[in-house]
């Protein structure tokens, strides 16, 4: 009975972390490769179990219930994890309702950074790239320009960027809009980020050509 509940217990644990991965991923950092690696493994021995089950369910006569109930929640574990690897409800979508601005980065390497700006006057920054790093903190808008204050519990070196703007993209893209982060006030390039979202309200500058 207690093998038969500890496996029990193992799958749904498994597709509860699985599923909840958007939400534990950034604090975690550069450990989310190997928790990624440990979770395949599991997912792995999940079918190995799997097949030993259903091999077991077929010689009994009759066929054992708690078996059984087994065989149908490692199945059901299994394929809806495979179909939706990281998880059956897209929470970063949800978590998109209070936003009033997002805007992309694409890097190499598959990395990525995504820039918020929340209802609440709080910005989130969640960079992707061989691991998963979010930085929080608070902006305020004065005239054209986003002012960005970080929490006291950021270090120097994540203190990415201190304020920005919204431009016309230079160049014609899918995103006409374009969000410029800039590090300090003697930075005169900035950084862009494509604006996928916006609903600030705010004025759009022209690029400087």
């Amino acid at each position: 009975m207690m093998r038969n509940s500890g496996l029990i217990l193992i799958a749904l644990v498994f597709f509860f972390i699985v599923n909840t991965t958007y939400y534990w991923e950034t604090k975690i950092g550069a450990l989310v490769f190997p928790a990624f690696l440990f979770l395949v493994l599991i997912y792995l021995i999940l079918i190995i179990v799997l097949i030993r089950q259903l091999i077991l369910l077929f010689g009994e006569k009759p066929a054992s219930k708690i078996r059984l109930l087994k065989v149908i929640l490692l199945i059901a574990v299994l394929v809806l994890t495979g179909y939706k690897p990281s998880g059956l409800i897209d929470f970063e979508k949800i978590d998109t309702s209070s936003d009033l601005l997002i805007a992309r980065r694409e890097g190499t390497a598959s990395c990525s950074t995504v820039f918020r700006l929340k209802q609440d006057s709080g910005f989130t920054i969640r960079d992707i790239c061989f691991g998963v790093t979010e930085t929080v903190g608070k902006y305020h808008i004065v005239n054209d320009t986003i002012y960005l204050t970080y929490g006291q519990n950021i270090k120097w070196k994540d203190l990415k960027y201190r304020f920005a703007v919204i431009e016309e993209a230079e160049h014609y893209t899918d995103h006409p809009l374009v969000l410029k982060l800039y590090k300090h006030k003697q930075d005169t390039s900035g950084y862009r980020y494509f604006i996928t979202k916006n609903n600030l309200g705010i004025q759009i500058k022209k690029p400087v050509r």
